[in-house]
């Protein structure tokens, strides 16, 4: 008798919604937390079924899992609707199993957690990224167009014989800062859709996707010349990452190229598998001027510094970090010569690969 007086003090103590649904969907028993949150009396639960408490939507669904409990199942993890008295929707989650009483099925009771203010939140969290997406989409759609009518107009000015050419390289300067402008509007517009998507994870050859990427950097600076020094070969390793993948290594580059005051830019790769892990370790050297010890920790987090000697980085680093983090890599930044920051830069790149023996276990498959 002291246990039962137990049972039914933790029953009505808790502030889980507890109901017991018989055979025909009458409710057999409910809970104090289930009244009050549904807005019903003692009285009125009886006469109610499993329908009139249930979101339209949710109830074929429902009965369903009431069914199978009532023949001897469990379930568990359901998420539900059920409407109270004044209309409100309460969003629940739980678990239903079935209710005994000398080995027969008399009920199936569900125990449920109200989290519709989670709902909620979940919904107008969804509802703030889609309006932020939609508005740096267009942001970034017209700034670009803009820029390109900017770019069209100078090349014309270039082209005129009647442009002072004393002029021209103040220009040419305004169009390089163009070329920053759109290059940050670009990455904003990246890291806004891998904060939203799920990475399309797939094996990508390493080698492939440096080359690239400095081909595309070296672009960037027609009047530098990069040398790359580097053991990476074709097919040599396949890393597990996406499409963005570039854009680290074109980042990394960029910033070389451009920081280097020397016209002719040397970087360094090595890749190496870490033993009984599945990350390769890459690291790119270069021989620029470095970042201080006191600037590590934050270089990948434009929105936490602004330190003018880093400042010139953008956004760049920052989309590093958010796509590496995307795909479950990660990344630090050291000295190319330890204790002299002075003397070039070292990233450390830890990335999932697929080894020699995987990829022929696959290809069996």
């Amino acid at each position: 008798m002291e246990q039962m007086q137990l049972i039914l003090s933790l029953i009505e103590g808790t502030n889980d919604l507890i109901q017991c649904v018989k055979h025909d969907s009458s409710f057999e028993f409910v809970n104090r937390a289930w009244l009050e949150t549904l807005g019903y009396s003692d009285v009125e639960f009886r006469r109610l079924h499993l329908k009139d408490v249930l979101f339209p939507g949710q109830v074929k669904i429902h009965e369903e899992l009431i069914s199978e409990v009532l023949k001897g199942e469990t379930r568990t993890n359901i998420e539900t609707i059920f409407v109270a008295k004044d209309g409100t929707a309460i969003y629940v989650e739980g678990n239903l199993f079935p209710l005994r009483i000398e080995n027969k099925i008399v009920a199936a009771t569900g125990f449920f957690r109200d989290i519709t203010s989670r709902k909620k939140t979940e919904e107008k969290l969804i509802e703030a990224t889609s309006r932020n997406e939609f508005f740096v989409d267009l942001l970034v759609h017209d700034l670009m167009n803009i820029n390109q009518e900017i770019l069209s107009m100078a090349e014309i000015l270039l082209m005129s014989p009647e442009f002072p050419k004393q002029l021209e390289g103040l220009v040419r300067e305004g169009l390089v800062e163009l070329e920053k402008a759109s290059r940050i509007a670009s990455n904003i517009r990246k890291m806004t859709k891998i904060g939203a998507e799920r990475p399309r994870i797939e094996q990508l050859d390493l080698w492939s996707v440096v080359s690239s990427a400095a081909t595309t950097a070296m672009e960037a600076f027609p009047d530098k010349k990069m040398h790359l020094r580097t053991d990476l070969s074709t097919k040599k390793y396949s890393v597990l990452a996406d499409e963005y993948l570039k854009d680290v290594f074109f980042s990394l580059f960029h910033n070389s190229m451009k920081f280097d005051k020397n016209n002719d830019v040397e970087i360094e790769i090595d890749a190496e598998p870490i033993k009984h892990t599945p990350f390769l370790r890459i690291q790119v050297m270069d021989r620029g001027p470095g970042i201080a010890d006191e600037e590590k920790e934050s270089v990948f987090d434009s929105f936490t510094h602004r330190r003018e000697s880093i400042i010139g980085l953008g956004l760049g680093l920052t989309l590093i970090k958010t796509i590496l983090d995307s795909y479950g890599a990660f990344i630090r930044v050291e000295d190319r010569v330890d204790g002299d920051s002075s003397k070039g830069t070292k990233f450390v790149l830890l990335l999932r690969y697929m080894n020699h023996d995987e990829k022929q276990q696959g290809g069996k498959k």
